[in-house]
């Protein structure tokens, strides 16, 4: 399932092609952005927002925002099923703490090579949703529903959803209605 290489590489002379240079480090363009003193990369398209990066207080987006304790992750909602925010009815959050493998090699491009099992620490922390009434469950490798996820409603409507130790997971299904 994860057999494909896949890496990113700047340097101080790639940075002009991510897009407007705000003169402080940080570069953008449509729907993607890049902080160089936060290490950060930032995505928000009709139907994903996320980051990868180092994580420090809070990320915020028009439909979430995380708020991880996990210093170092990816996470990311999706609508599914190839519809938008605004028509989806299902979605898929995505958390991703750092994972090596017993026998990992990273060469100066960041191209990971090696064998050997995987280990990947949890994302922990909450998001909050603004998505309307939803279902959240966490997903184990293959997709199975293992939990549905505690929901707490917050003053506005939005939804809370906490992550422990105890539920976390890589992959969290969210059923809108």
């Amino acid at each position: 399932m994860f057999d494909k290489k896949v890496s990113v590489s700047l340097d101080a002379k790639s940075y002009e092609n991510l897009g407007v240079n705000d003169n402080k480090k940080k570069f953008a363009n449509k729907n993607f952005s890049f902080d160089i003193d936060k290490h950060i990369y930032k995505i928000q398209t009709k139907n994903t927002e996320g980051f990868v990066g180092v994580f420090s207080e809070k990320e915020g987006f028009e439909h979430i925002d995380y708020h991880l304790n996990s210093a170092i992750c990816a996470a990311t909602l999706s609508a599914l099923d190839n519809e938008t925010f605004d028509t989806a009815k299902r979605f898929l959050l995505t958390t991703v703490g750092r994972t090596r493998r017993s026998e990992m090699e990273v060469d100066e491009w960041f191209n990971i090579t090696g064998d050997g099992d995987m280990v990947t620490e949890p994302v922990k922390g909450s998001v909050v949703l603004r998505l309307g009434d939803v279902r959240v469950y966490a997903l184990d490798f293959s997709g199975q529903r293992i939990c549905e996820m505690q929901q707490i409603k917050d003053e506005r409507g939005n939804t809370i959803i906490p992550i422990t130790e105890e539920n976390s997971a890589v992959y969290y299904e969210i059923i809108r209605g």
